[in-house]
């Protein structure tokens, strides 16, 4: 923290270190700190994707699925090709319980990267009680994909497994 202080000291509108302080404080659970970095990043540069994406994730992770929603339709308007984007916008529709608009937001992740696993994981999830078909399919697909990455969390693959079992 003190090293990105210097830095800001020197360059106060340093984005990378704004976000860089972010990240430490999500980490810290210091969300009202995160927030305001993430919100600096894209102050100094509107067009930042990563602080927009950055402070989505804080929002859904401290379960203000609204905000992240109200801030991603406006990032995926001017952005609309990015994966993390959408799979973000879906994850907050689907806390807001919207579940036809989360799956909208996941197959775009998937037009743009069909190797995009955690996408296929939400989608095998969401689907679980309505279209058990397609859930296998989706959820195996992120087995595949995860196991021959080896980059994604353990939980999320147990989780999957378990599902799977139970359909």
């Amino acid at each position: 923290m003190q090293l990105y202080r210097e830095i800001l000291g020197l360059d106060p509108e340093h984005v990378l270190t704004y976000l860089n302080l972010g990240n430490v404080y999500m980490a810290l659970r210091q969300n009202s700190e995160a927030e305001e970095a993430y919100k600096k990043t894209i102050e100094i540069n509107p067009y930042y994707l990563f602080g927009d994406i950055a402070l989505a994730k804080l929002y859904v992770f401290t379960n203000q699925a609204n905000k992240a929603a109200d801030l991603l339709q406006k990032v995926v308007a001017w952005h609309p090709a990015d994966k993390e984007i959408r799979l973000y916008l879906g994850l907050a529709y689907s806390l807001l319980k919207d579940g036809s608009r989360a799956v909208v937001e996941w197959d775009k992740t998937l037009v743009l990267d069909p190797q995009f696993a955690v996408a296929h994981y939400y989608l095998g999830l969401q689907y679980q009680n309505d279209n058990p078909g397609l859930s296998k399919r989706h959820l195996n697909e992120f087995l595949e994909i995860a196991r021959r990455e080896k980059t994604y969390d353990e939980r999320q693959i147990a989780d999957a497994e378990k599902t799977l079992k139970k359909l």
